[in-house]
């Protein structure tokens, strides 16, 4: 049983039928579902909590909280953290501790689980978009990358995501069925869900993947048309006097070419046959999943909910500042120190570290 994201595998809210007792009757333990929700999905949460918790407290560090692009990806962060809560809800449910078939928690996962997901897919794309403008248009950077715009811009997706989503907040409630409580959409209300669902996927999905994509195309002909033109003059230059710039673009196409690549990977091919399940429910003609389909829906759950644990590693493996920021504030031991001073001393002072995090890896 799928929710309308995938995460939520209690019930299916948006395509609720009359037969609701055969639409709960639980998998069975030794099916491929059962096994991979039962042991990965708990590690999925903790170290997905874990490891945002961490990167929240790095982007909202004073040194950097005051650009635009860390406050979208601290916000990401939190916004993840919702995303896995709702998940830790729907898990503990699996496992009976039943406590997502209580009265307002009900209604409040289901909402917090539209609602983040939404924030954590559009401060995606506003991190994307800041990052072309910061390699396409440098000269207008200081004008509208500003920590203050980002937060105008965030008060506005809140406000959307609310507006758009606090229909489960009263189009869902707690009934018997079967002897037992569930956590089920109101009868009166299933078509408004069904639109609700159709909404979802265009704005969770087809609009801001359209929009990465663009922004990542530009960004890297910018870089290849940067690097061909420094190679032209590179004999111009020795090893000492080269230009930073063309360093400094791969260096930024590479964070970003990571991140949403992971994103694109972890987040599309759920929501590909998510898409498909809505065509065909508006065409009239739903289809029954296939065995190896359902299968494999199976796993793309799996790496959707990874979407919202993984990023930490993403922004460590490839952001020599982020982990240098990590060190200094999570390593105490003079092991640590020692392990990390040759990075320490490649890095520029305190005054203008900010900066070249800024340029370099705070922008994904």
């Amino acid at each position: 049983m799928n929710s309308s994201h995938g995460y939520l595998s209690i019930v299916n809210i948006t395509h609720a039928s009359n037969e609701k007792e055969a639409a709960i009757v639980p998998p069975s333990p030794d099916s491929f579902d059962f096994i991979l929700r039962k042991y990965a999905y708990p590690i999925i949460i903790i170290l997905g909590f874990l490891g945002n918790t961490i990167s929240a407290f790095v982007f909202l560090h004073p040194q950097l909280r005051r650009y635009s692009c860390n406050i979208f990806l601290a916000t990401r962060s939190l916004s993840d953290n919702g995303v896995l809560f709702s998940l830790l809800v729907a898990w503990l449910d699996f496992i009976y501790v039943r406590i997502f078939h209580v009265p307002v928690v009900c209604q409040l996962t289901v909402f917090l689980s539209y609602m983040c997901s939404f924030l954590s897919v559009w401060c995606i794309v506003c991190v994307t978009i800041d990052n072309y403008i910061r390699m396409c248009y440098p000269s207008i950077v200081n004008l509208y990358c500003k920590s203050k715009y980002a937060f105008v811009i965030l008060s506005i997706m809140i406000t959307l995501s609310l507006g758009i989503y606090n229909i489960p907040l009263w189009t869902t409630h707690v009934t018997v069925i079967a002897g037992n409580y569930y956590c089920w959409p109101k009868q009166e209300h299933i078509e408004l869900l069904y639109i609700l669902t159709y909404v979802d996927t265009a704005l969770t999905f087809v609009f801001p993947l359209s929009a990465i994509l663009i922004c990542m195309s530009l960004l890297i002909c910018k870089a290849v048309r940067s690097h061909q033109r420094s190679t032209t003059n590179r004999e111009r230059y020795s090893s000492r006097t080269w230009p930073s710039s063309t360093s400094h673009y791969l260096k930024v196409t590479k964070l970003l070419f990571a991140v949403s690549v992971t994103f694109l990977i972890l987040h599309t091919p759920t929501h590909v046959i998510k898409l498909k399940s809505v065509i065909e429910a508006f065409a009239g003609n739903p289809q029954q999943l296939s065995g190896v389909v359902k299968t494999l829906n199976y796993v793309f759950q799996v790496m959707y909910c990874l979407n919202f644990a993984v990023n930490f590693i993403v922004y460590y493996t490839f952001g020599n500042n982020f982990r240098q920021i990590v060190a200094n504030s999570f390593c105490s031991v003079s092991k640590c120190k020692i392990f990390y001073k040759k990075s320490r001393d490649s890095i520029p002072s305190a005054d203008t570290m900010s900066a070249d995090i800024l340029e370099q890896d705070s922008m994904l």
